[in-house]
């Protein structure tokens, strides 16, 4: 029996720390072994990479015979490779029972199974409960989500059916209409031939009826004529009435009573009497026919032309009811601008009606003005020419009473003053003392006149007319202005809007690589204008409650900023940014993260830290630190690291 192995003795110091007998293992190759002899010696290569079997590499480090079929035991099915995407595009091909592993920890069996590399140790035990917790919300809410969207889907399903059946019901009522449309259409047509049928109908009508007038006028002039020989016959009657009369009186006045011409005479008379009856019989027959005949002729066309009137009337109302529609539909739209233009003017008329009234302002209290000083000026000329009326009466009172002419006595400035007017003198002293004193109290409340008022008011109201074109431009520019403002505020908020969006998706994502786990978001106010709104953070913290940023304590409230920045760099790319002792409330696990986020923005930003800590100053490419060899003397020193490559690269020259 073969002695007992050791994985130490195999692997050597830096093997695993499993022992154990294995002797049963190795007796011999198993038949999984035998079907991947052809596989371990391969190198697979490709776009992704290589790849190469574990054993061989054990192989080419350690020779030992004894450990073969060990080897090819534990470690035959394990490839090692570059990248999982070598291992996806060659796990189709290769036998069942393979495990790929990559340099970041994941591997990937051909049987299906995979996962992801290895978790950061930087992740605590109550950060992955946190994750797990939220993993279990979040397939909860996804199921959820599932069973509404399955729900959704039937409704919308049945609701398609519905909007099918619905379309259908349409269709055919779309038929429907366009053979009603049609079957109108051709009614329209058959009463528009018939409309003009019965228009020629009527003109027929209305020629058979001018017919019937004229031959009523001539059935009338018929009876005209009738009633013209009747009374020919009847004055003929007239005269035999008289001639037998004559004949009486001259067979009376000769006295031939003889009984055979009297008999003669009756029979004549009765003769006459029933030719009369016959006349007026034939007459009055004649009449009634006739004017039956005329009566049924006017009714029949009457009813004929009130008919087709009718018809004529339905159609042309028909028509007027189509263009009344229509001049309903263009009015509606003409009023529809007209009440836009109408606020336009409106506003307009506002600010120029303010700007009238402010100028009719102006000009009541110049024409107020004005016409103070016209009463002023008109008073003083009536004073004046009373004046002057009562020293004319006293001076001819004076000559003719008593013969004086007091103006020659007086010296001559009392005569006239310096503009040729005559100074009235009244017979009293104290009266002419009290009108002084009166006509100065008035020329000091009147004050001084202003002569140029008109001009004034002419310059005031050219003033004004300029005023109200510059009112009209400004208005003009404030509409432009508000206009312009309207538009700049509704693309200011588009562009804030999706800007927040974007910083929004990318706060979330940074703070919980920051943290390892929690959430983060950035809440608006909705009732506010987005110009005027308050931004609120609110934050969760892998295992606490959601609670505003300004709970959270120094470090959380760090790494909220710095998740909050780094997510409106990458919305904005800036190419510089200064981090001064950012990493001053973080600890050492909590700096790695911060660390690991700054290294994604190295190809868009580069980043001035100012810092204490060993671990950042680790990662940077150039560290700038400030020494003071002597006292008071501070001195600038500068230190280019090198990359790992570089370094590695001159380690092995």
């Amino acid at each position: 029996e073969p002695p007992s192995l050791e994985i130490q003795e195999i692997f050597g110091d830096g093997g695993v720390g499993v022992i154990g007998r294995l002797d049963r293992l190795v007796s011999g190759e198993s038949k999984e072994a035998r079907e991947t002899e052809v596989g371990r010696s391969l190198v697979i290569s490709g776009e992704y990479g290589s790849a190469e079997s574990v054993d061989k590499i054990v192989e080419k480090r350690d020779h030992a015979d004894a450990s073969n079929l060990l080897r090819r035991r534990l470690l035959g099915r394990i490839w090692i490779v570059e990248s999982v995407q070598l291992a996806r595009s060659v796990v189709d091909r290769m036998p069942p029972g393979l495990v790929f592993l990559s340099q970041d920890g994941s591997w990937l069996s051909s049987d299906g199974g995979f996962e992801v590399g290895a978790s950061s140790a930087g992740v605590g035990l109550v950060s992955r409960h946190s994750e797990l917790r939220a993993v279990k919300t979040e397939q909860h809410a996804i199921a959820v989500s599932v069973r509404e969207a399955k729900s959704e889907l039937h409704s919308c399903q049945q609701k398609l059916e519905g909007f099918r059946e619905e379309q259908k019901r349409l269709v055919g009522k779309q038929h429907e209409l366009a053979e009603s449309i049609a079957s109108s259409r051709s009614e329209q047509q058959r009463f528009q031939r018939e409309l003009l049928a019965a228009r020629s109908q009527v003109d027929e009508q209305q020629q058979e009826l001018h017919g019937a007038e004229s031959r009523a006028v001539e059935v009338a002039d018929a009876v005209r004529a009738v009633t013209t020989d009747s009374g020919r016959l009847a004055a003929k009657i007239s005269g035999t009435d008289k001639a037998l009369e004559d004949v009486e009186s001259n067979l009376e006045t000769l006295g031939q009573s003889h009984e055979q011409v009297l008999e003669r005479i009756a029979g004549l008379r009765d003769q006459l009497s029933v030719c009369r009856e016959r006349v007026a019989g034939l007459e009055a027959t004649i009449v009634a026919k006739q004017a039956d005949k005329s009566r049924q002729e006017v009714e029949s066309l009457a009813a004929v032309a009130k008919e087709n009137a009718t018809r004529k009337r339905l159609s042309v109302a028909t028509l007027e009811v189509l263009r009344a529609g229509d001049r309903y539909a263009e009015a509606s739209l003409l009023a529809e601008c007209s009440s836009r233009r109408v606020a336009v003017i409106v506003g307009q008329q506002l600010a120029i009606r303010a700007a009238e009234k402010k100028a009719i302002r102006i000009i009541d209290c110049a024409r107020e003005t004005l016409h103070e000083c016209s009463s002023m000026s008109h008073a003083a000329d009536l004073k004046k020419e009373t004046a002057m009326h009562q020293r004319t009466r006293v001076l001819e009172r004076l000559h003719d009473d008593y013969g004086i002419d007091p103006m020659a006595d007086l010296p001559s400035p009392a005569k006239a003053d310096s503009e040729g007017n005559t100074i009235v003198i009244p017979e009293d002293r104290e009266e002419l003392d009290s009108q002084i004193e009166d006509a100065r109290r008035k020329v000091g409340a009147v004050g001084s006149v202003n002569l140029e008022a008109l001009a004034e008011s002419e310059e005031l109201a050219e003033r004004l007319a300029g005023l109200e074109s510059q009112l009209i431009d400004v208005t003009d520019g404030k509409h432009s202005v508000e206009k312009l403002i309207a538009r700049i505020d509704e693309e200011s908020r588009r562009l804030l809007g999706e800007t927040i969006e974007k910083v929004r998706a990318e706060f979330s994502v940074l703070f919980e690589r920051l943290f390892g786990g929690g959430q983060a978001d950035i809440i608006l106010d909705p009732e506010i204008d987005l110009l005027d709104t308050t931004v609120e953070i609110v934050a969760r913290p892998p295992g606490k409650e959601p609670r505003n940023i300004s709970l959270l304590s120094g470090g959380e409230k760090t790494m909220t900023c710095v998740a909050l920045l780094l997510s409106i760099f990458r919305s904005r790319p800036s190419p510089f940014c200064v981090l001064d002792e950012v990493d001053a409330a973080l600890d050492e696990a909590n700096v790695d993260r911060f660390v690991g986020v700054l290294r994604d923005f190295l190809s868009s930003t580069q980043f001035i830290v100012v810092t204490h800590s060993k671990k950042t100053m680790a990662t940077a490419t150039t560290l700038y630190g400030v020494t003071m060899e002597e006292s008071g003397v501070s001195k600038r020193v500068a230190v280019q690291f090198e990359s790992n490559a570089s370094a590695l690269q001159t380690k092995a020259a």
